[in-house]
């Protein structure tokens, strides 16, 4: 097992794919960065601050805006590969059980994804910093609204970014292993990631609206939808802050973990009913 995931580590560290990804990140940081600061030299925006470490965060958490989409793209080109090239015809070869090959597969997957999403939310979060300031007071944005931000929405919406991509690195696995293909297995993953996010929006919106039974819908849709927590917009409290309900935040973690659990066995019982040739 160890020396699986090793070997999975130590060709994605090789991996040209990888290293133009992360320097892509950083390119689309450095842009996100700019666009920020020139809106807030060229708008008059009555006290909002566009460009702070704190927004440039929060705003770049999501799996399917900006640099989060190439997360998911790139791990379905690196896991599609190791079908095609023949790596893991090699290992099964080799001795290696499918269970362990499987399983560091999606280790690595998780440790792929998560060097992307911390570099690109690092680079965002110091240039933001740098240039606009870390200050909890300063109304910017977040989503599609403006506010100030706290210590407990920005752990709260960290918490949601990890149990989050956590699930989309097991749903993208296992996609990839079962198309093992490039070509459908991109369009599959990325159309059902967009729906999740735009269901996200609609549902925060249907949430302000006073109609009876409504609210259990919404409800619902809360919990079942993933990306709910990254995908919604805010709410503001009495004194202008965002924050995120407890009960979204649980909801949070438990549908995204209940998913990539139930992602990481389909996906290994597929994994292990067919031959790889």
């Amino acid at each position: 097992m160890l020396r699986l995931f090793k070997a999975f580590l130590f060709k994605i560290f090789r991996d040209l794919t990888f290293r133009i990804t992360l320097i892509i990140g950083a390119g689309i940081a450095i842009f996100m960065a700019l666009l920020y600061a020139l809106l807030d030299a060229s708008l008059d925006l009555e006290g909002i601050k566009m460009l702070t470490g704190q927004g440039m965060l929060v705003n770049s958490m999501s799996p399917v805006q900006n640099y989060g989409i190439a997360i998911p793209v790139n791990l379905i080109t690196f896991t599609c590969l190791e079908f095609s090239q023949g790596t893991i015809r090699n290992k099964i070869i080799a001795g290696h059980s499918k269970v362990m090959i499987y399983v560091s597969l999606f280790l690595s997957g998780l440790i792929f994804a998560f060097l992307l999403l911390g570099t690109y939310l690092g680079i965002c979060t110091l240039l933001g910093t740098i240039f606009g300031g870390f200050d909890l007071d300063v109304v910017t944005m977040a989503g599609s609204g403006y506010g100030m931000f706290n210590a407990k929405y920005i752990l709260q919406m960290l918490l949601a970014c990890v149990v989050t991509y956590i699930s989309v690195v097991s749903f993208t696995i296992f996609f990839a292993t079962l198309f093992r293909s490039i070509g459908p297995s991109i369009p599959v993953v990325m159309i059902l990631l967009m729906i999740c996010y735009l269901g996200a929006t609609i549902v925060s919106a249907m949430a302000m609206l006073e109609m009876p039974g409504l609210d259990i819908i919404v409800n619902i849709m809360k919990v079942i939808n993933p990306l709910y927590a990254l995908g919604s917009s805010p709410s503001l409290d009495e004194n202008k802050r965002f924050f995120l309900e407890n009960g979204v935040v649980i909801a949070s973690v438990i549908s995204n973990l209940v998913y990539a659990t139930i992602f990481f066995i389909g996906g290994l019982f597929i994994f292990k009913k067919r031959d790889v040739k």
